[in-house]
């Protein structure tokens, strides 16, 4: 199974470093992150997209009306079965959390 990460961000360089940073001490790696930036300023994710993270990550410059229509455009480009959602600044609670996140969501019983 694989999950789609999106990340919606304006202007929050630091904010959406520490979300990727928080993505990179995952144990659990089968996911993409999916960033919808409608930022005008610089924003770092492509030099780090080339540390070779282990989950890929799409990274849209693409200016969307507000967060909701982010939210959509993001999800257009998500191939996973699962989309979840982690705003630009939120840190994952454990390096663990992708992999409970992804085992609950393969729970017989659970469909999407």
């Amino acid at each position: 199974m694989l999950l789609s990460i999106i990340t919606v961000v304006r202007n929050n360089p630091a904010g959406l470093l520490a979300t990727y940073h928080s993505l990179l001490l995952q144990n659990c790696i089968n996911f993409e992150w999916i960033v919808q930036d409608s930022s005008d300023v610089y924003t770092p994710i492509e030099s780090l997209s080339n540390d070779s993270p282990g989950f890929s990550i799409k990274h849209n410059f693409y200016s969307d009306f507000s967060l909701y229509n982010g939210m959509n455009i993001a999800s257009s480009y998500a191939a996973g079965d699962w989309l979840w959602f982690v705003n630009s600044g939120d840190t994952l609670f454990s390096k663990d959390s992708v992999f409970y996140v992804s085992e609950e969501l393969s729970r017989p019983g659970i469909n999407h």
